[in-house]
This record gives structure tokens, sequence and C-alpha cells, in this order.
């Protein structure tokens, strides 16, 4: 029942935090702890400390649930085997939430979009020590620079974007990703280091503007028990790209030094051709027609 801007503030707030500790954690790695054993310990000691919220975190205090669950039978749980993992996985794959089209779009776009992030980061180092001479420190401010943009992305911009656009961000995120295409071309190609910060500072906006979207789409397709389950099948299609991206830039670089970029702008392009067919029809039309029920219902 929220509006599509008040679950883009909701979500974005996450989205924000992590932008922040995204900028202030190279910084402080280089110019406050110095070395590799002092950002080592202070690693631990953060993780450590994150792995302890995990106490805090909230219990379903539901009655019904509690007395429901203690009515039930106890059964003995099955042996854990190849097949029961194998079926668990097969499953998992195969959620309701996952069957829908829209839902099945978002994967297709949060697959290419992470598949051009690692292909092009094979580049993109290299292309900064070559043209900037660029050490660990000036990767570090850089990195803040990057963090501080996709904080303010997702922490402002990205809800008020989308309630500019009155509820249909389809515009929106097919800009976004025709700025996340050329702009890392332009940011190749230009000999100025003040345009690489500029025009990386737009690529991160419209990155933090286009993952807040898909976000609260996905809290859009999928119901209460569903949702989570969606998010993980996300996360599994990040991390699937992140294991291939990496080598299929190598391949790609080796065969032709500029078929990395090429291959990044077509991922963007496949991405915004997704965008324009399918977009409007099968998420944003259902979201409209789920308030419109819900209106109707009240």
């Amino acid at each position: 029942g929220y509006s599509e801007s008040q679950r883009a503030s909701a979500i974005g707030k996450l989205g924000m935090v992590a932008g922040l500790s995204f900028m202030l954690g190279p910084v402080l790695g280089t110019s406050v702890l110095g070395s590799f054993l002092n950002t080592t310990y202070a690693a631990v000691m953060l993780t450590l400390l994150s792995g302890s919220m995990l106490l805090f975190l909230p219990v379903s205090n539901s009655e019904s649930n509690s007395a429901k669950a203690a009515s039930l039978p106890t059964k003995s749980s099955p042996p854990l085997s190849l097949q029961s993992v194998k079926d668990s996985i097969v499953s998992f794959f195969y959620m309701p939430a996952i069957q829908s089209p829209g839902a099945r779009l978002l994967l297709f776009m949060r697959c290419f979009m992470a598949l051009a992030f690692h292909i092009f980061m094979t580049i993109w180092t290299v292309s900064l020590k070559k043209r900037f001479d660029f050490g660990a420190r000036d990767h570090a401010f850089f990195m803040g620079w990057i963090g501080l943009w996709y904080a303010v992305s997702q922490g402002l911009l990205a809800r008020l974007l989308i309630r500019f656009c009155a509820e249909d961000p389809t515009w929106l995120i097919l800009m976004c990703s025709v700025c996340l295409g050329c702009g890392r071309v332009w940011a190749m190609m230009t000999s100025s280091l003040v345009m690489v910060y500029a025009v990386m500072a737009c690529v991160i906006i419209a990155l933090g503007v286009i993952n807040t979207t898909i976000s609260t789409d996905c809290s859009r397709l999928a119901g209460k028990d569903q949702v989570g389950g969606l998010y993980g099948v996300f996360e599994a299609v990040e991390g699937f790209s992140g294991l291939i991206g990496p080598s299929l830039g190598g391949l790609l670089f080796t065969a032709h030094p500029h078929l990395p970029l090429a291959s990044v702008v077509a991922a963007y392009a496949c991405v915004c051709i997704g965008i324009l067919l399918y977009y409007r029809k099968y998420i944003v039309n259902l979201g409209q027609s789920s308030i419109d029920d819900k209106q109707k219902d009240d």
C-alpha cells in the first residue's frame, strides 16, 4: 500500500549508510590506520561487532504463530543428502515470486548491470594507474568520493526523483542506464582528472537511483513471505556475476583492449531495451493496480 517514493525513502536510508561506510573506510585505512596490519585488526573488530548485532534482531511475538507451532506434532528431520540439498536449491529458484515477468526483468537487469560492473573494473584501475599514476592514497580518496555520492543518491536524490516522476520511474531508470553506460566510456576516454571525478559522480548517482528503484520494486512484487527469498536470489545473481565477470573481462581484453568497454556499453543497451519493452507493463502497471485494489477495499 505504500507509494513508490515512500518505499524508495525507506530502502534508500540503508543504501545511504552503506555509501557513508564506503566513503569513510578507505580514508580511515590510509590516513588514520596507515598499515596493513592495523587495518586488518580494525576490520576484524568491526566484523565481530557487526556480527554481535544479530543478538538484537527482533523476534516475532505472534501468539497465533506460537500456538500453531506448539499444536503441530514434532517430526524428525530427514537425513541430509545430496538429493535433498539439490531439491532445496531447485525449489529456492522456483519460488512463486521469481516466476512473475516483473521479477525476471529485475533479475535480468541486475545480472547485466553486475556483469558490466565487474568487466569494467578489470580495466578501470589499470587505466587510472596509467593515466594519472594512482597510488593507494589516491584510490582511497577516490573511493571516498564515490561513497559520498552513493550515500547522497540513495538517501536523498532517489526519493525526490521518483516522486518527481509521479510514481512511474520508467524514464528515470532508462536515463540512469544510459548514464551508467555512456558515463563509463567518458570516464575512460578523458585525460582530465577533474572530469573523471565529475563524470563518476554522475555515474554513481545514476547507480544509486536505479538500485533503490530495483529494491523497492522487489518489495512490491513479492509478498512478506517471499521478499526475503527474492532478495536472496538477487544476491546470488550478483555473486555469480562477480565470479565470471573479472575472468570474462580479462578474456575480452586479451582479444582486444577495447572489447571490455564495448561489452559494458552492450550490457547497458540490453538493460535499456528491457526497460523500454517491459518495465512499465510488468512493474509500474502491476503496482498501480495493487494500490487501486487496496483503495477500493478501504
